[in-house]
């Protein structure tokens, strides 16, 4: 059985997990909001701030995922699909409010319409994520 990592270490690896398909050993560490915003940022180096707080850094994260719907830019949409999916996942409570009443909620008003790239972007939402779309969007009567 694998040795259990770090915390920074774990972060990497999750990260690594994400962008090559790789699968975590199965006692995986829970994500903790430090390192769910340790996540965002590498996902999103835009979104770097001297105080990282998660729910802003959701919040300025459905927002870069906004504007990539809108341009067309679906591989940044997908690796940022992955983050929240995984965030949802391995996420400590905190965590998993956090994605589910920020990023979330506000993506549900982009994905509800029918236009050509929100059906796009729909499509290529993961499990998880669809199943607390689907709880927002019920939520918000859209």
């Amino acid at each position: 059985m694998p040795a259990r990592l770090s915390a920074p270490l774990h972060t990497l690896s999750l990260l690594f997990g994400i962008w090559f398909g790789i699968a975590l050993p199965n006692d995986s560490i829970m994500i903790t909001e430090t390192m769910a915003a340790e996540l965002i940022i590498t996902a999103e180096p835009a979104l770097a701030t001297s105080q990282p707080n998660l729910f802003k850094l959701a919040g300025n994260l459905a927002e870069a995922v906004r504007y990539e719907i809108v341009n067309g830019e679906f591989n940044s949409v997908q690796r940022d699909f992955d983050t929240v999916e995984m965030l949802l996942k391995e996420g400590n409570g905190l965590v998993r409010i956090a994605m589910a009443n920020v990023f979330i909620y506000s993506i549900v008003n982009t994905l509800s319409g029918r236009l050509p790239f929100s059906m796009k972007a729909y499509s290529m939402m993961p499990e998880r994520m669809k199943k607390e779309y689907y709880k927002q969007l019920n939520s918000s009567s859209i």
